[in-house]
């Protein structure tokens, strides 16, 4: 008997394929701060994908140890569609 796969709302990667028909979404590391001369740019299926690949660049990359909720709403307000 196959077993039926469950679908994870909160892992942005179950939702990727869902989303593939949509617009990518986008965000360059600059737009975060803009005293950084970062030129990391950050793409994926959906807004969950993007805020999870900032997050790490900004916690491995940038040596930050605590991401706020604060951080976290201001990346995600700017996040947008690829153009």
């Amino acid at each position: 008997m196959k077993r039926k796969e469950k679908k994870c709302n909160l892992c942005p990667r179950s939702q990727a394929k869902e989303d593939k028909d949509m617009a990518k979404k986008v965000l360059n590391c600059r737009d975060i701060d803009v005293n950084s001369d970062c030129k990391k740019k950050f793409s994926g299926y959906n807004e969950g994908e993007v805020l999870m690949k900032t997050i790490q660049h900004i916690m491995w990359d940038r040596k930050v140890e605590k991401i706020t909720p604060e951080l976290k709403d201001k990346i995600r307000s700017l996040i947008e569609d690829e153009s």
